[in-house]
């Protein structure tokens, strides 16, 4: 459990964006996976990809999930 993870929340109301951050406990986990192949002695591709796992406490006290994965390559 990470305590104090710095929680940014973004909203849009009326054509304006607004940004708030507070401290709250958190649970982090995740993992990356990467790969690279060389095709030539000048060209070389890279893939990854990633996951990242979390909760944070709700203000009813149950803890909200959230879940994201990211693709990349080059």
């Amino acid at each position: 459990m990470v305590r104090d993870f710095i929680l940014f929340d973004y909203s849009t109301r009326m054509g304006m964006s607004r940004s708030q951050a507070r401290n709250v406990d958190a649970r982090i986990a995740g993992g990356e996976l990467g790969a690279s192949y060389r095709l030539s002695d000048q060209w070389k591709t890279d893939a990854t990809l990633a996951y990242a796992w979390g909760e944070t406490p709700a203000t009813t006290g149950r803890w909200r999930r959230c879940r994201r994965w990211r693709r990349a390559w080059a």
